[in-house]
């Protein structure tokens, strides 16, 4: 009988210590891409590290666009969260995509807040 274990990749960097000061939703700071496909990657944990500007007025905004092959980009995120303007981690899982990347903003271009991201993809494996 075999045995289905979950199998993770190694945490790897997508964006290192971004300043988001021109970043907007327009013209977003991207991640690297995520391709769920080609390894047969189940699903990706992303997690966001915010670091504020020291007097905030603007929120920063973290969004997920996907990609049937990887080259084409959807031009809206299929979801977006608002993280606010305050220093905090935050972690997200996203299944069922083949192609994602992560676009994060500010709502004004006021501030400079700094962004780091991380991701780990995982897979079921039988043995």
């Amino acid at each position: 009988m075999a045995t289905v274990k979950k199998v993770w990749n190694s945490p790897e960097v997508s964006i290192e210590s971004a300043s988001l000061g021109s970043a907007t939703e327009a013209s977003p700071e991207y991640s690297t891409a995520v391709d769920l496909e080609t390894a047969g990657y189940a699903g990706c944990q992303i997690q966001i590290d915010l670091t504020a500007d020291a007097d905030p007025a603007d929120t920063v905004v973290v969004g997920f666009f996907a990609s049937l092959d990887g080259t084409v980009w959807d031009d809206s995120p299929f979801y977006a969260i608002d993280i606010g303007d305050s220093d905090r981690i935050l972690t997200v899982l996203i299944t069922d995509v083949a192609h994602f990347k992560v676009g994060c903003w500010q709502n004004n271009a006021t501030d400079v807040h700094s962004i780091d991201i991380e991701k780990m993809e995982w897979r079921w494996d039988a043995t």
